[in-house]
């Protein structure tokens, strides 16, 4: 009696100190949202009112019911739409000198065919209430998986403000990782450092890395010098390496106007070829009905066929093959020599660009006022989950193990087919003790029961 007491403390402690753990760790999120409570997303959410929007939105948990119960996420619900949905923060987000971490949950519960399926973070200038949030509405960043086409992308997009112009511009990732299109719960998750080098993460494996500085198209840093548009080329200048040899002349056996194809000359029409025997003749074979009335049906012929023995003998016109002619050469033109008076390729003098600078640290984004979804996708049901920002990477790993991973396992298990390959040995192997354990899960359930309730006796 006295172990069963130490144990069920040991339970309760253990318990608390999980829980304190817990919000310990929310602490450190900057922002979190788990779409699971539907007042919640109607107090804090702003869905667009412009008219080319979609306000067919709603807190719900899958079409199949094939994750953890009870959890629900933001689906867009129509196809063939825009969406424009934003939550507003609390307060900036100030990323200066601080490592960052943008993370949420996608599925796609039908094939995905065509649009996007990013978050937005919205900029920190004055812009709309949310109700006409679109397009145009201004933005840091942009994360996430873009498909249609050709396009097969997850974008990162940072629209940086030129400190000489004041000018505001898009600078995409190179090489950006593909989507991951088939219908299980997949996180999307990028890491900036304040080293400026940023790594894209889907479910937890890294799968691009780069740097801010480098990684970017175009370059957020200018060129130190530019061309001068205002030095023309001299008039003089020849920049043309080789011309047509002047002395050249067309050789004699050259006939630039013979055919390219020619007939065989070396073949032979066959004896056994007749010219006048027509490829279709009356069919030899053919009997005229017995019921043919001549005066009332009119003159009974055979149907026309093809003549097989023209196969074989030959029939109609004969005519060589077709060759390539040994003596086409097609237009002649001198060669090439080096040109005597080439002085080089033209290039304008280089000047210092007026616009120059050089920002050292570009993981020090503009503030951030909001978090959302600006899309157009021909794809419907489509459902976002669990949007996390935060600078701590101990906080996103935790919420990860108890959102993503628990729902990732269950989906695992009754999905295998779209986790291994069918030419897999495993696959087999995996699916047979899935469809056992299903037919037989309440057997199994009572054995692990019986097992641990011994080792709880023993252990007593």
């Amino acid at each position: 009696m006295k172990d069963c007491k130490l144990l069920l403390i040991s339970l309760i402690f253990l318990n608390v100190v999980l829980i304190n753990l817990s919000f310990c760790y929310d602490s450190e999120l900057f922002f979190y949202e788990s779409f699971d409570d539907a007042e919640e997303f109607e107090k804090n959410w702003i869905v667009s009112e412009n008219e080319k929007y979609s306000s067919a939105v709603s807190i719900e948990e899958p079409i199949e019911q094939d994750g953890v119960p009870g959890n629900k996420g933001l689906v867009l619900k129509e196809s063939a739409k825009h969406y424009g949905i934003v939550r507003w923060f609390d307060e900036p987000l100030d990323v200066t000198d601080k490592e960052l971490f943008i993370q949420y949950s996608l599925k796609f519960q039908e094939e995905l065919t065509c649009g996007g399926a990013y978050i937005k973070l919205f900029s920190d200038e004055e812009c709309e209430t949310g109700k006409e949030v679109n397009g145009d509405t201004p933005y840091v960043l942009m994360f996430g998986p873009d498909k249609c086409g050709n396009t097969n992308k997850v974008h990162f997009i940072n629209r940086y403000r030129n400190p000489m112009t004041d000018e505001i511009k898009e600078h995409h990732v190179v090489d950006p990782p593909m989507v991951e299109p088939n219908k299980l719960t997949h996180i999307y998750t990028i890491q900036i450092k304040t080293d400026n080098r940023f790594n894209f993460y889907i479910d937890e494996d890294l799968v691009k890395s780069g740097t801010l500085l480098e990684h970017l198209h175009p370059a957020v840093n200018p060129p130190k010098e530019i061309y001068d548009v205002n030095d023309p080329k001299p008039e003089d200048w020849v920049d043309e390496s080789h011309i047509p040899d002047p002395d050249a002349t067309k050789p004699d056996y050259w006939d630039e106007y013979a055919p390219e194809i020619i007939a065989d000359p070396n073949m032979v029409k066959p004896d056994s070829w007749d010219e006048d025997r027509p490829y279709y003749i009356p069919d030899p074979n053919a009997v005229k009905p017995e019921d043919w009335d001549d005066e009332l049906d009119g003159d009974w012929e055979a149907p026309i066929v093809y003549d097989n023995e023209c196969d074989i003998v030959g029939c109609g016109k004969w005519e060589p093959t077709m060759i390539e002619n040994p003596g086409y050469y097609g237009p002649w033109s001198p060669p090439l020599i080096e040109n005597p008076d080439f002085i080089g390729k033209w290039e304008p003098r280089k000047i210092p660009n007026p616009n120059y600078f050089h920002d050292e640290h570009l993981h020090n984004f503009r503030k951030m006022n909001g978090i959302g979804i600006e899309i157009w996708t021909m794809t419907k049901d489509i459902l976002f989950d669990d949007f996390i920002v935060t600078h701590n990477r101990e906080a996103l790993d935790m919420l990860t193990q108890s959102t993503f991973v628990e729902t990732r396992s269950i989906e695992e298990t009754m999905h295998p087919e779209l986790v291994y390959q069918e030419d897999d040995p495993i696959f087999e192997l995996y699916s047979q003790i899935s469809l056992y354990l299903s037919k037989h899960l309440s057997f199994v359930i009572i054995i692990i029961s019986i097992i641990f309730f011994f080792v709880f006796i023993v252990s007593v």
